[in-house]
């Protein structure tokens, strides 16, 4: 609609070191395989890249820089019986279980291409690739 602000509930975005470190997150979890081969042992990696991230997203968000910005009166605008809620969450839940899977192959497919090429470290080439995408787009993003 015209005329109509979009309020933002997500403030890591507002800076540019919000946005690197967005990039870099998303950089160093796609190419983490090339340094922790051991899948227990990058489970952990990935777990501890995971809190910092929602660390970070916590810290930053801590600070309201929009006092219009109320999550609960989103809630109130929401009317759904308790079995539409849980359906809603279930259906989230395998949605982001089927896209990890989906960006595992990806990314194992990719890699696997950059080696028969000769890169030696193909997921971290990768992952250099995906973040600095994310910060093209965020930035772009941010000046529109």
């Amino acid at each position: 609609m015209v005329g109509m602000t979009q309020t933002d509930y997500y403030s890591v975005d507002d800076t540019r070191a919000g946005r690197l470190a967005q990039a870099a997150f998303m950089g160093a979890w796609e190419g983490l395989q090339d340094y922790v081969p051991s899948r227990p042992r990058r489970l952990l990696a990935r777990t501890a890249l995971l809190a910092g991230g929602l660390g970070l997203v916590a810290a930053l968000n801590m600070r309201d820089e929009d006092p219009n910005n109320d999550p609960a009166a989103l809630l109130e605008e929401v009317d759904l019986t308790p079995a539409q809620t849980w359906a809603a969450f279930l259906g989230g839940v395998a949605a982001l279980a089927a896209s990890s899977k989906a960006s595992g192959w990806c990314r194992d497919r990719i890699a696997g291409m950059l080696r028969r090429r000769g890169v030696a470290r193909p997921y971290t080439a990768w992952g250099l690739a995906v973040g600095a995408v994310a910060f093209v787009a965020a930035e772009a993003q941010a000046r529109r």
